[in-house]
C-alpha cells in the first residue's frame, strides 16, 4: 500500500499503527495492596497475553451466515454482513488476529469453541492483497518475538511522566462508582455511585483515614450518572437517571432543581423541561451560570441560573432547546453531550449512531455537521471530549471502540481502536494535563474472575499505546487526571476511587491527607459521662404483656376502670343540669351555685370555740397572761360614733371603693 493510497488526514504510518491497535501482549503494572489505605509503590506483574474477543458480539443469525459463507466466498470479495466487521474491514483493511497463550498449529486454531474467535479466524483467512498478508505475518512475528517469556517488557512511568508509583483508596460507597468531579483548584472532589449517594471529600480537611465530610442523596432511588463543577467551582451539577437535573453547592446544600416537562406534549419546544431520563450533562466551559443536559426525549437543553424560577417549588426552566433527529426525520435519544473548549460548538451522540454538532453562530437551529454511523445503532456513548484545537473529538462507546474524529473532515475517523472492552456502566476517557496522552479503561464481564481490566495510555499524535496499568478484577468507569495535582482518580466497580500519584511529580491532594495523622483524644477530652438509666425502663420493672384476654378480664373487675362514662344530656336539662351544649360560663355558674347550701356562717363557726377559748386561751390572750392578766380595752371612741361617721358619708371613692378613702388624704364629702 503506497502513501498515495492512504486516506486523507491520516499519518503515513497509519497502517502500522492501525494494526497495532489490537491489544498487544505486554505486562501489566499493578499494585498488590489494592484494598489497603497505605500508599505503597506498585511493582510490575509478569508478562500476560490476551485473547482477541472481537470488536463486539454479533447476533447468532449473522454469525451463522458468515460462517457458512466464509468457506465458499473466499475469492477476495469483501461481503461482510456484520456491520462491525464491515466497518473494521473498510478502514485500511484492519484484520483482527487471534493470539494464543501457547504456540499451536493452524489445525488446532481451527477447532475453536468460542464462535466469535472462530469467526475472527475465518475472516482473517480471506484473500487479501499480498502486501497486507506480508505485513500481517511480519507483525505477528514481531509480536511473538517481543512476547517471549524470557524478555519481559516494563514501562518507564517516570520517563513517561505518568504519576502511578503510589495508590490510595477513597472508600465509602456501597456500589459501583459512576461519576467523579474535581474543582479547578484540586481541593474538593465529588463522587457519585449506583447507591444513589453523592459523597464530598475535602483534601485539606481529611486525614490519613480518608473519610468524606458529607453524604447526600440528591435524587432518591436514582443512580448518579454524571457530576460537573462550574467554572467558579462553587456549584455542582448532578445528573441522575431521572428527568430533573439538580444543582448543589460545594458544601452539599441543594440550590436549584430543573422542572419536569409535560410528557403528553409532542412538540419538545413547548415543554419547559425534559420528559424522559437524562443521560448526561455538564456546565459551560466559560459561563458559570449556563449548563446543558441531554435526554432520551431527543433534546439537548440549555439552562441558565439567572432565569426566573416558577411554581411553588421554585424550579428552573430551560433557556433553549436543540432537537436531534435521525435520517427519517424522527426524534432520537441523545446519550452524551460535550461542549468545545471555547463553548462555541455542542456535540450530541444519538441512539441512531450519529454525532450531531450545533454551533452557537447559527443559534443552534440546525446541525452544522452530522456524522452518520459514527457508532453502532442503539449503542450508548459513554464520553466525548474535545482537544485543545476544538477540531478533534475523541469518542468512547459501548461497542468496545474508541475513535478520534475531525469535525472539519468527518467522512472517516482519524483513528479507531478496537477490542477495548466496554460494558455498562461504561468506561470514560480523559486527557493528560498537556493532552499528550489519551487515557481510557477497559471493563470485565460479570462472573469472570480471571479477567482483569487495564488503564490504557495512548499518544494523542502518533496513536501508539504508551503504557497500561492493571487495575485488577473490576471494571473502570470514570477517569480524571487533574492538571494542578497531577494525580489520577479512577472510579471502578469495586466501590472505590483509586487515587494514583507520585510523590516526586504530584502536589497536594492525597499527599496532604497522608501526611496528617488522626487526632488522638486525651483523657481530658474524652467524654466520661455515663448514660442515665431509668429503673422503670429496665425489663425487670416493665409490665409483661402476657395474655391480653386475661388483662381485659382483670380490668372489667375494677369498678373504676370499668365504669361507664356519663352520656351527654339530650333535650331539656334535668337533675339541676343544663341540657344542650355546655359553655365555659355555664360551667362556672353551675360550679358556683352547686355549693351554696353547703356554705357555713363564719360567725357561727367562731362562736363554737368561744367556751373552749375562755377555758384554755391559746392564741391572743395567752400572750398577755403574765403581763396583763386582766384585759384592758380602749373605749374612748364608741361604736355608735363610727356608725354615725360612716352613715354621714354618702359617696364612695372610685379608686379604692370605700367610704373612708385610703387613696386620698382627706375623706370624701357627703
Amino acid at each position: 500500500m503506497e502513501s498515495s493510497d492512504i486516506p486523507f488526514n491520516l499519518p503515513l504510518n497509519f497502517k502500522s499503527h492501525a494494526e497495532i491497535n489490537i491489544p498487544e501482549s505486554s505486562d501489566f503494572h499493578s499494585s498488590h495492596l489494592r484494598k489497603a489505605q497505605v500508599a505503597v509503590p506498585i511493582h510490575p506483574n509478569p508478562l500476560k497475553k490476551l485473547e482477541f474477543t472481537g470488536p463486539a458480539k454479533p447476533s447468532k443469525l449473522i454469525l451463522e451466515r458468515n460462517l457458512s459463507s466464509s468457506s465458499s466466498d473466499n475469492d477476495g470479495n469483501d461481503n461482510f454482513e456484520d456491520p462491525i466487521l464491515k466497518q473494521a474491514h473498510s478502514q485500511a483493511h484492519i484484520i483482527p488476529t487471534v493470539y494464543q497463550d501457547n504456540d499451536s498449529s493452524d489445525e488446532e486454531n481451527d477447532n475453536l469453541d468460542d464462535p466469535i474467535l472462530k469467526k475472527a479466524r475465518e475472516q482473517s483467512n480471506m484473500d487479501l492483497p499480498k502486501e497486507t498478508h506480508e505485513s500481517e505475518h511480519s507483525h505477528e512475528e514481531e509480536l511473538k518475538s517481543n512476547s517471549e517469556p524470557d524478555e519481559h517488557h516494563s514501562y518507564d512511568y517516570k520517563a513517561l511522566k505518568i504519576p502511578c508509583s503510589h495508590e490510595v483508596l477513597l472508600q465509602g460507597h456501597s456500589k459501583s462508582i459512576t461519576a467523579i468531579a474535581l474543582d479547578h483548584a484540586g481541593i474538593r472532589i465529588a463522587t457519585g455511585s449506583n447507591d444513589y449517594k453523592v459523597r464530598l471529600w475535602d483534601f485539606e480537611g481529611m486525614n490519613k483515614n480518608m473519610n468524606s465530610f458529607r453524604i447526600l442523596e440528591p435524587m432518591p432511588v436514582h443512580p448518579i450518572r454524571n457530576l460537573s463543577f462550574n467554572v467558579s467551582s462553587h456549584e455542582i451539577l448532578v445528573i441522575a437517571s431521572n428527568a430533573q437535573p439538580k444543582i448543589i453547592n460545594r458544601d452539599g446544600k441543594e440550590v436549584l432543581e430543573c422542572i419536569k416537562g409535560d410528557m403528553y406534549i409532542k412538540d419538545m419546544n413547548q415543554t419547559r423541561g425534559h420528559v424522559s431520563m437524562v443521560y448526561d450533562g455538564c456546565f459551560h466551559p466559560k459561563e458559570k451560570n449556563i449548563f446543558g443536559s441531554c435526554s432520551f426525549d431527543g433534546t439537548i437543553r440549555f439552562w441558565d441560573r439567572n432565569m426566573k424560577l416558577i411554581n411553588i417549588e421554585q424550579q428552573m426552566t430551560h433557556k433553549q432547546v436543540i432537537k436531534c433527529k435521525d435520517q427519517k426525520g424522527l426524534k432520537t435519544g441523545v446519550t452524551s453531550m460535550a461542549f468545545s473548549n471555547d463553548g462555541g460548538v455542542t456535540v450530541g451522540s444519538c441512539l441512531d449512531g450519529s454525532l450531531q454538532g450545533f454551533s452557537a453562530k447559527s443559534h443552534y437551529t440546525r446541525p452544522d455537521f452530522v456524522i452518520q454511523n459514527a457508532v453502532n445503532t442503539n449503542i450508548e456513548v459513554t464520553k466525548m471530549l474535545f482537544f485543545e484545537d476544538n477540531h478533534r473529538l475523541c469518542v468512547r462507546a459501548l461497542d468496545h471502540t474508541m475513535k478520534i474524529w475531525d469535525i472539519r473532515q468527518y467522512k472517516k475517523p482519524l483513528q479507531v481502536w478496537y477490542n477495548l472492552l466496554n460494558y455498562s456502566p461504561g468506561s470514560k476517557i480523559c486527557f493528560s494535563p498537556n493532552q499528550k496522552y489519551i487515557v481510557t479503561g477497559t471493563s470485565v464481564r460479570k462472573n469472570a474472575d480471571e479477567e482483569e481490566s487495564s488503564l490504557l495510555f495512548y499518544d494523542s499524535m502518533t496513536f501508539d499505546k504508551m503504557a497500561d496499568i492493571n487495575m485488577g478484577n473490576c471494571s473502570i468507569t470514570d477517569i480524571k487526571w487533574h492538571s494542578i495535582l497531577n494525580q489520577l482518580f479512577i472510579g471502578s466497580t469495586d466501590n472505590n476511587v483509586h487515587t494514583l500519584y507520585d510523590p516526586n511529580m504530584s502536589t497536594r491532594g492525597a499527599l496532604l491527607c497522608l501526611a496528617k495523622q488522626p487526632k488522638i483524644l486525651k483523657f481530658d477530652e474524652m467524654d466520661t459521662r455515663q448514660n442515665i438509666i431509668n429503673p422503670h425502663s429496665l425489663p425487670l420493672f416493665k409490665e409483661s404483656l402476657g395474655n391480653k384476654r386475661k388483662k381485659y378480664e382483670k380490668m372489667r373487675q375494677d369498678p373504676l376502670l370499668s365504669r361507664k362514662p356519663e352520656l351527654p344530656l339530650q333535650g331539656p336539662g334535668k337533675g339541676g343540669k343544663i341540657g344542650g351544649a355546655s359553655t365555659v360560663t355555664q360551667f362556672i355558674m353551675r360550679s358556683v351555685h352547686e355549693g351554696v347550701d353547703k356554705r357555713e356562717d363564719p360567725q357561727k363557726a367562731l362562736l363554737k370555740y368561744a367556751e373552749q377559748a375562755e377555758k384554755n386561751p391559746l392564741f391572743v390572750n395567752n400572750a398577755y397572761r403574765a403581763t396583763q392578766p386582766k384585759a384592758i380595752f380602749d373605749y374612748t371612741t364608741p361604736d355608735y360614733k363610727e356608725q354615725e361617721l360612716l352613715s354621714s358619708i354618702n359617696k364612695i371613692c372610685p379608686g379604692c371603693g370605700l367610704k373612708i378613702c385610703k387613696c386620698s388624704r382627706k375623706y370624701g364629702e357627703g
